[in-house]
């Protein structure tokens, strides 16, 4: 293996398809050179993607569950595997940390490699991230994968903490290359064009990746030279050629970097310094360059840009919908690819019967108001429960009965039961038995109605026009009721002829007692 010259080279290795691994070489990134995991990483828009990606999956929970036999379903906590997807896949690693680094690897070198290692929970007792450098994945004639890994020795330097492929480079007097069939490996795969092994991004976009490093470096030698432009030493007599290098040195020495900013200059007899005026950066649109690089990485990963800082063009509108863009159109695959990889490699094995989901309601934790639309919704509809709420929120639950019950507004019904039917309080007629309730909002919008009655701004007859319409179910009578409770006079104006009869005064010579002191009725 040759030696790296310089503190700027590094091992870089590219996975095959097929085959054993190809030799390692080293090349110079700082000059252009080939594009690898590490050289894209030190690309801040790449950083940021791939950090979005693996914090946004890892801090969603997952829940195994088991499919009963009467199509329902139920949280499987007591399967073995439960702690081991769920809990802690390995010894060294939470939940977190090993989603993270599985997503990571996915997102930076379209494949993650698991050992599955058998114990006392089973043959999946835990998982054992690979890294992908060291791991070569090759079809077999009979439909099989096989994986060869090269695993590290005990005695090399190699930090299996660490994955760090750069820090630890293949040792074959140490290391040992050994085949796994697909049965003892978990692997999660990116797009792939073959079948069996992803492509590695970075391979993908190495134009942008190429662009936004030689950018970082024109400006870091930018800043190295003092950030000004280049200088001529103009002289009005012929100059020996020696004299002229030993002028540019010392120049360059002097005044050259940021710590000799503001030296004084003195130049020797019949010289003269002028500085070259070339085009700005403004001019030559270094800013909306590298803005752009931003856009076209972000884009690579289907990421808003907003979601990994770039806040150019951002607006309260986009914002939002790229938030919802990326829960929809970026994490939701992500979540996908992980639970089928988890069904194909894992849970298989146990029947049909289990299936795991990344719970997406995780990344409302921070968001309060969002969780209580959410409940709220629910409870409404009569799917949760006060207690089931509270053990979502990790709260104690109310010990009542009628904190385990469910409930629905009264001015609802079920599609299967028809709809009751009260009698009115005179009697003369029948009303359905929701008209007789209303819930808060539907109270507070009647109320709102009568005052504008009340106050003038609206008129009887448009009041119960405008009520009738907002409440269908309830009985033109009830509604003109109401309203002539806050009209004065209009009570009166609607009694019936019939009652305005009744109220009359009798004739003289009527219903007046006869002679015997009996009632008797009038001609």
């Amino acid at each position: 293996m040759i030696a790296p010259n310089t503190s700027r080279e590094h091992e870089l290795r590219y996975i095959a398809e097929a085959g054993p691994l190809p030799p390692i070489r080293w090349v110079d990134d700082s000059n252009g050179g080939d594009v690898d995991t590490a050289t894209a990483l030190r690309v801040t828009a790449i950083y940021a993607c791939v950090r979005f990606l693996a914090e946004t999956v890892a801090a969603m929970p997952m829940h195994l569950y088991r499919k009963l036999p009467d199509g329902d379903r139920e949280l499987a906590s007591d399967h073995p595997l439960f702690r081991t997807l769920c809990v802690k896949p390995n010894a060294w690693q939470s939940y977190y940390e090993y989603m993270e680094q599985l997503v990571h690897h996915v997102a930076l070198w379209g494949n993650s490699f698991s050992l599955i290692v058998p114990g006392e929970r089973g043959f999946a007792t835990e998982l054992r991230p690979l890294h992908p450098s060291r791991m070569t994945v090759q079809p077999t004639a009979d439909g099989d994968i096989q994986y060869h890994y090269w695993m590290p020795n005990q005695s090399s330097n190699y930090d299996p903490m660490a994955g760090d492929a750069l820090a630890s480079p293949i040792n074959p007097a140490f290391d040992t290359y050994r085949t796994f069939t697909q049965r003892e490996i978990f692997h999660v795969r990116g797009m792939t064009n073959n079948g069996y092994t992803g492509i590695m991004p970075a391979n993908l976009c190495r134009n942008s990746i190429e662009l936004a490093r030689k950018m970082d470096s024109a400006a870091i030698h930018y800043w190295e030279n003092n950030a000004r432009p280049s200088v001529i030493l103009e002289s009005t007599q012929a100059i020996p050629e020696g004299a002229i290098n030993s002028l540019r040195s010392a120049w360059k020495k002097m005044f050259g970097g940021t710590r000799n900013v503001g030296g004084t200059c003195v130049l020797p007899n019949g010289i003269t310094a002028k500085i070259i005026d070339a085009a700005s950066r403004e001019s030559a649109q270094y800013m909306e360059l590298r803005n752009s690089i931003v856009t076209e990485i972000a884009r690579a990963f289907r990421i808003g840009p907003t979601m990994i800082g770039d806040l150019s063009h951002g607006t309260y509108s986009n914002v939002e919908m790229e938030s919802l863009n990326a829960q929809v159109f970026t994490i939701t695959p992500w979540q996908r690819r992980i639970e089928g990889a988890i069904q194909r490699s894992i849970l298989d094995t146990f029947g049909g019967d289990l299936y795991c989901k990344i719970d997406s309601k995780g990344m409302m934790r921070g968001d309060s108001a969002a969780r209580s639309t959410f409940y709220n919704t629910l409870f409404q509809l009569g799917a949760v429960s006060p207690n089931d709420v509270r053990r979502l929120e990790d709260m104690d639950p109310i010990e009542d009965e009628a904190a385990d019950q469910y409930f629905v507004q009264l001015n609802m019904a079920p599609l299967s039961k028809p709809e009751p039917v009260v009698a009115a309080a005179d009697g003369t007629a029948a009303v359905p038995a929701a008209a007789e309730s209303l819930n808060g909002a539907q109270v507070s919008s009647m109320l709102e109605i009568l005052t504008n009655v009340s106050t003038g701004l609206l008129k009887a007859d448009g009041a119960i026009a405008l009520i009738g319409a907002a409440f269908p179910q309830m009985p033109a009578d009830q509604v003109r009721t109401i309203v002539a409770g806050v009209v004065p006079g209009m009570a009166a104006a609607n009694q019936p002829a019939a009652a305005a009869v009744e109220s009359e005064e009798p004739d003289d010579d009527t219903n007046e007692p006869d002679e015997t002191g009996e009632m008797t009725d009038g001609d």
